[in-house]
C-alpha cells in the first residue's frame, strides 16, 4: 500500500464531510409522486430521520486515490449527538483510528509510521482550510440529510420521481464564499439521496450518494454509502459497504490512547 494513501486517510476522509457534489442515483419508478410544498417536504424529512442512541457500523471500504486502489475493514460506533469512533484496518493490521467529539477530533495512524493528530475543529480547519463539524460527519455516516437545519425556504421540483431542492449562497463582497448545494431527496421513504455541493473558492466538487435502503429497528438505514471529491489537483473516491447486522441502542466503548510511540502528524 503506497504511504501517500494512508497518511492522507483520515485529512480526506474529513473533507469529504464538508462539501459533497452530485452523483444520481437510478430511483424507483413512481409515476404517481405528489407535490408538496417546501415545509410540508421538509417537515416529511424530519420526521423520517434516522434516530438511535447507540450504533455500531461494520463493513468494507473500497478506496481510490490517485488512480491507486485499496479495499479496507471499516469499524464505526457512534453514540447520537455525542461520538464517533472509527476504526480502519486491513488484513491483520491496524491503519487508522480516530475519535471525534463534538468540538474535537483524535487520530491514530498506525501504519506505515506512527503519527497522531489531536486538536479542534478550529485547528484543523486552520491547518487544511476546511470547516467541519460533529453533525456533518454523523449524517453522513447514518444516511440523514446534511445541513437540513440551515436550508432556506426554496422551490421544490420533481425530477425523475425525486424531489429536488437547488440552494445558492452568493455574496458580492466575498465571492470566495460563494457555493451552490443540490438535494434528491427519495419520493416514497422521504430520506436524502443524494446531495452536491460546488465550492467556488476552490472551484471542488464533493457528493455522497446512499443505496441499498434497509429496514433497521422499523426505520429505514442505507447499507451503501459513496463519497466522492474532486478538486484541482485530486480525485478521490471511498465506498462502504456495511454488513448486517447492525448493531443499535447497545451501548459501545471507545477506545483510543495515544503512546510514546506516536509523533505529530504535520500536516502541509
Amino acid at each position: 500500500m503506497k504511504r501517500t494513501i494512508l497518511n492522507n486517510l483520515v485529512l480526506y476522509f474529513f473533507v469529504f464531510v464538508v462539501i459533497i457534489s452530485c452523483s444520481i442515483i437510478k430511483p424507483h419508478q413512481n409515476e404517481n409522486t405528489k407535490t408538496l410544498s417546501y415545509k410540508k417536504l421538509l417537515n416529511t424529512v424530519k420526521e423520517n430521520q434516522f434516530n438511535y442512541e447507540w450504533l455500531r457500523l461494520k463493513g468494507d471500504a473500497n478506496i481510490i486515490f490517485k488512480g491507486e486502489e485499496e479495499k479496507i475493514k471499516t469499524n464505526f460506533r457512534l453514540r447520537n449527538d455525542s461520538l464517533i469512533w472509527m476504526n480502519f484496518s486491513k488484513s491483520s493490521f491496524q491503519l487508522l483510528t480516530s475519535l471525534v467529539g463534538k468540538d474535537s477530533l483524535k487520530a491514530l495512524i498506525k501504519y506505515p509510521e506512527k503519527k497522531y493528530f489531536s486538536g479542534t475543529f478550529s485547528e484543523l480547519q486552520k491547518m487544511i482550510g476546511v470547516d467541519l463539524t460533529f453533525n456533518l460527519i454523523e449524517d453522513m455516516l447514518i444516511g440523514r440529510m446534511i445541513g437540513l437545519e440551515k436550508v432556506r425556504k426554496t422551490n421544490v421540483q420533481i425530477k425523475e420521481n425525486k424531489y429536488f431542492i437547488e440552494l445558492k449562497n452568493k455574496d458580492a463582497n466575498l465571492p470566495q464564499n460563494d457555493y451552490s448545494i443540490k438535494y434528491w431527496i427519495n419520493s416514497q421513504l422521504f430520506k436524502c439521496d443524494s446531495v452536491a455541493v460546488y465550492a467556488q473558492r476552490n472551484e471542488t466538487k464533493m457528493n455522497i450518494t446512499y443505496n441499498n435502503w434497509a429496514k433497521i429497528d422499523k426505520q429505514d438505514f442505507p447499507m451503501k454509502v459513496n463519497f466522492n471529491y474532486i478538486s484541482l489537483t485530486d480525485t478521490i473516491s471511498l465506498e462502504f459497504n456495511y454488513k448486517s447486522p447492525l448493531k443499535i441502542n447497545e451501548k459501545q466503548n471507545f477506545p483510543f490512547k495515544i503512546s510514546e510511540k506516536y509523533t505529530p502528524l504535520i500536516i502541509e
